[in-house]
């Protein structure tokens, strides 16, 4: 829908709670935005590149469930593909609520209370994605939820999504043990077996403890790449202690020295330990099609045939833009190296105007919003949109 459709509604929805015995809609802090705030709160959530929007990205940031990675998209994408065998992409609710979701796990099997809360944003995920009477598009469900703090993990989440394989963002050492250590986090429920199964397989990366002892431990800019490394592979909620991040990342510290973090050989070794690590069936993409990436733009982002006037340069549809992408990156057969696409400027101009792919805390946002109104009473500046930090939130 416009953008000031989704404004008009929101205004429609607080002008209906605040007055006499009337349910209230919307949550009583959004009730202090007043007139005209509403807009910007829309602007914060989508982005200043887009004149629609979908309106059901603001219910899934509002739910509050964290993000998915890599490896469990994929895991729901082949739980709802065995369900469905004519290849509709469309599910019933009774294989819906067959499919184990990744957020489940936060919702404790002894907790009554909990149970009713998963049953019911499950019961709204199908509703909300109902493509017709009876069935949902599990891959438009999927795609909404392919969202990362970093948006370039986002969007390699939609890709991935797409192209049924896992997509690196980076092609280093690093980006492999991040695919690595995806893969596995997303196969094992338990943070204990999970730190064991990473321990063992990055162990081979390096053939013995004497290439270990032979490196100098107190380069600072490598452990910081590496925490960088490990911040974006395993996001701090999926561990119940800090302990436990801690021992992973010294861990990784000994299994990845700084002098072998980026070279060929650490890379090659890498990457031949992802071919055991992750199944055959899934692996790896090593190169983006050209349509493939078009598709998912397309599905996600709501442009229609033109793209805003940010992406300027001459070109006037979203197909001519990436077609130019991949002049510039001298694709063969319409195709780029994952790691080379995402290199390109015009990635970089597009995740600096969109949301899509950002994990954005709706309260936060909300609060940011709220304090620019008072600034701007005193004489303040209004409200930044590339200032919103993306973190996890939920509305309530």
């Amino acid at each position: 829908m416009p953008d000031r459709a989704l404004v008009y509604v929101l205004e429609d929805l607080l002008a209906h709670g605040t007055g006499g015995d009337a349910p209230r809609v919307l949550p009583r802090r959004w009730e202090a935005l007043g007139p005209g705030r509403v807009a910007a709160l829309v602007a914060g959530l989508f982005g200043a590149a887009t004149a629609f929007v979908d309106w059901r990205d603001l219910l899934v940031r509002a739910l509050g469930l964290r993000p998915p990675r890599q490896g469990q998209l994929l895991q729901c994408r082949e739980q709802f593909r065995a369900r469905d065998p004519g290849r509709d992409e469309a599910v019933s609710w009774t294989s819906f609520r067959q499919v184990q979701l990744w957020f489940e796990e936060d919702f404790p099997g002894d907790s009554p209370e909990m149970q009713v809360r998963l049953g019911r944003i499950k019961e709204l995920l199908f509703s909300m994605f109902e493509v017709r009477e009876g069935l949902t598009s599990y891959t438009d469900m999927l795609l909404a939820f392919c969202k990362d703090d970093d948006p370039r993990e986002g969007l390699a989440k939609a890709l991935a999504l797409a192209a049924g394989q896992f997509v690196r963002v980076e092609d280093t050492a690093e980006g492999a043990v991040a695919a690595v250590v995806s893969a596995v986090l997303g196969r094992v429920r338990s943070t204990a077996v999970a730190l064991g199964a990473v321990r063992a397989l990055l162990l081979k990366v390096i053939p013995s403890e004497e290439d270990v002892t032979r490196v100098d431990s107190g380069n600072v800019a490598a452990d910081d790449a590496l925490h960088d490394m490990l911040a974006r592979a395993i996001p701090s909620e999926d561990f119940g202690d800090l302990a436990a991040q801690d021992a992973l990342q010294a861990m990784l510290a000994r299994v990845i020295p700084s002098d072998r973090s980026c070279d060929i050989a650490a890379r090659d070794t890498v990457d031949a330990l992802l071919a055991r690590v992750i199944p055959s069936e899934t692996g790896y993409a090593e190169d983006l099609p050209l349509d493939l990436v078009a598709a998912v733009l397309a599905a996600t982002l709501l442009w229609g045939a033109e793209i805003p006037p940010v992406f300027g340069d001459g070109e006037t549809t979203l197909w001519e833009a990436l077609c130019g992408v991949y002049r510039d990156l001298g694709a063969a057969d319409d195709c780029v190296a994952p790691w080379d696409f995402f290199r390109h400027e015009f990635v970089d101009r597009l995740l600096a105007s969109v949301t899509k792919f950002n994990v954005i805390d709706v309260e936060s946002l909300l609060e940011e919003v709220l304090a620019t109104r008072e600034d701007r009473a005193v004489g303040g500046s209004d409200v930044r949109k590339q200032s919103v930090q993306p973190a996890r939130g939920s509305l309530k």
